[in-house]
């Protein structure tokens, strides 16, 4: 009966490690970065819309920075190479930016 308690326990413990591994995998990203700060250049905020060309690189979000006092792009980067984003305007301009992401080790 003993033995049974603990094979049980075993087999639970497994599963729930085996979980925790593929939901960090699974969510993981290669990295949480600036992609872009509004300055004179280019100026945008909140009501401008950011999103990569191809989603399966990662995603992107505008917010405010209190530190720089400005407003960004953040990047929450999933896998390296080549691919385009685009801020977009309320009116709906919209402008292109390449953007290459580099894997560090």
């Amino acid at each position: 009966m003993e033995k049974k308690k603990v094979f049980v326990g075993m087999i639970i413990g497994c599963l729930i490690l085996f979980f925790i591994v593929i939901c960090c995998v699974w969510r993981s990203y290669l990295y949480h970065i600036v992609v872009l700060t509004s300055d004179n250049e280019y100026r945008f905020d909140d009501t401008y819309r950011a999103y990569l060309t191809d989603s399966d690189y990662g995603s992107l979000r505008i917010k405010f920075d209190k530190k720089v006092h400005s407003w960004v792009i953040y990047g929450h980067l999933k896998k390296a190479g080549q691919t385009q984003f685009v801020v977009e305007s309320p009116s709906g301009d919209k402008k292109l930016f390449d953007i290459t992401i580099k894997e560090e080790i």
